[in-house]
């Protein structure tokens, strides 16, 4: 695998052209036994796992942390300005908690995953794989779970949308 385009893909569906191209896998749950099987004669590499490492991990839940403590306090204030309303921003963080306690890992995950592919090879060398699949609303943390880390078309989803905000060229596929 040099320095040629290398087909990124977050779940064990592929379109069939890009077969007989380089694939990385973001990770071992995106390559399924049953995929295994039908990538014997294919060229594909897998990311390594970023959670393994003890400090790593304790240092990413440190940073979800203040990103948490930071992000309530610019949200807080910016509800207040949008409402029009002198609260502080202690008190919008009620309706906020859930929705940020339950977004903010698994968006955290996505982006630190494509940023260690970025950085084993390269932005400009990178195409990530997403399904052609539209982000919806969800009615609450188990919807919310089930469609962002389990369903493989809303996985893939997901990380096309951090993907994107991260400049990572992205191609969809039915």
């Amino acid at each position: 695998m040099g320095n040629r385009i290398k087909y990124l893909s977050t779940i064990s569906i592929l379109p069939n052209d890009v077969l007989d191209k380089d694939i990385v896998f973001i990770s071992e749950s995106a390559l399924t036994k049953s995929a295994r099987l039908g990538l014997k004669d294919v060229n594909y590499k897998v990311v390594p796992e970023i959670w393994d490492n003890h400090r790593k991990l304790k240092e990413g839940s440190v940073y979800l942390e203040r990103l948490y403590g930071n992000l309530t306090k610019k949200l807080g204030l910016a509800l207040s300005k949008l409402h029009s309303v002198d609260h502080p921003y202690s008190f919008w963080e009620l309706p906020m908690a859930s929705w940020m306690l339950y977004s903010l890992p698994p968006l955290f995950d996505r982006y630190c995953r494509l940023k260690l592919a970025i950085e084993l090879y390269g932005k400009e060398n990178l195409v990530l794989l997403a399904c052609e699949h539209k982000m919806c609303t969800y009615s609450g943390f188990p919807d919310y779970f089930e469609s962002v880390c389990v369903k493989e078309q809303s996985v893939s989803a997901f990380y096309a949308e951090v993907a994107i905000q991260m400049g990572l060229q992205v191609r969809e596929f039915t």
